[in-house]
């Protein structure tokens, strides 16, 4: 991002806020990760405003290791975030079994390790190289949407 996040964070968390709106409408449901993104925009920002180095900061790593954190420790607490997407893609009963949750826990597993993966790399080498591993999202999603349905 070249922008500052005075200009990036409010676009995000409206946008975000949209789209948190139209599937609490739509679904009745709002998740955990989902108050955290839109936390965390907002307290980006809120704080962005006041602190110039965090405005001025120009990258998403940080922003994409929080995010991997979250993804990571709902995995290890056996909550897994990618149980609340995908599950309403699929039958219900097929959604309460064990092998559903442990796919999802896997969905869950991948999804961190992109995020750490594309985080620890934007950090050890440098931005242009760094931005390739944003390519690994296509492999989560093959796992996330074509790979599950192959076993139903």
């Amino acid at each position: 991002n070249y922008y500052n996040y005075v200009i990036i964070a409010p676009i995000t968390l409206a946008a975000l806020g949209g789209i948190l709106y139209y599937k609490y409408k739509k679904l009745n449901l709002i998740l955990s990760f989902e108050i955290f993104i839109v936390s965390l925009y907002f307290v980006l920002a809120v704080t962005s405003i006041f602190v110039q180095s965090l405005n001025k900061l120009h990258d998403s790593k940080y922003t994409v290791l929080m995010i991997a954190a979250y993804w990571l420790v709902s995995w290890l607490i056996n909550k897994p975030v990618a149980f609340g997407y995908v599950r309403h893609d699929y039958r219900t009963d097929y959604t309460r079994t064990k092998l559903f949750k442990a796919m999802s826990g896997g969905l869950t597993f991948i999804w961190g390790v992109i995020f750490l993966i594309i985080g620890l790399l934007s950090l050890t080498i440098i931005q242009s190289y760094s931005a390739l591993t944003y390519y690994l999202a296509v492999i989560g999603l093959y796992l996330t949407y074509y790979y599950p349905n192959s076993y139903i």
